[in-house]
């Protein structure tokens, strides 16, 4: 799981993170509407916080299945999936020219 980081619009209007990424015991916690005793924690495979790289991201879940399978003929699949404005196309690659974080590109092999 990836948890984005806040968009140009949201720090604009000053939007707090309602999720905290911690990607060295791989939860995500959640707080209900910014209610801290309401606090929900979900455990992943992996997580990547908001300051996570596109060369983390890859290097750590597709990488592998690059190597081991587009690279050798055979076919695989990368899916992004989740709620709508969760990060999927910025994970995958694009934000719409939503941010100005810079520096990135998609999740493709380095």
């Amino acid at each position: 799981a990836r948890v984005r980081p806040l968009s140009a619009k949201e720090l604009s209007e000053k939007s707090s993170e309602s999720i905290r990424a911690h990607p060295s015991i791989s939860t995500i916690d959640v707080n209900s509407e910014g209610i801290s005793c309401d606090k929900r924690k979900f455990e992943f495979d992996s997580v990547f916080g908001p300051n996570s790289t596109q060369k983390e991201v890859y290097e750590k879940t597709a990488g592998d299945m690059i190597k081991n399978s587009i690279f050798k003929g055979f076919n695989a699949t990368i899916l992004a999936y989740g709620q709508t404005g969760s990060g999927k196309t910025f994970t995958m690659g694009t934000d719409g020219g939503m941010s100005s974080c810079g520096g990135d590109q998609e999740l493709a092999p380095p």
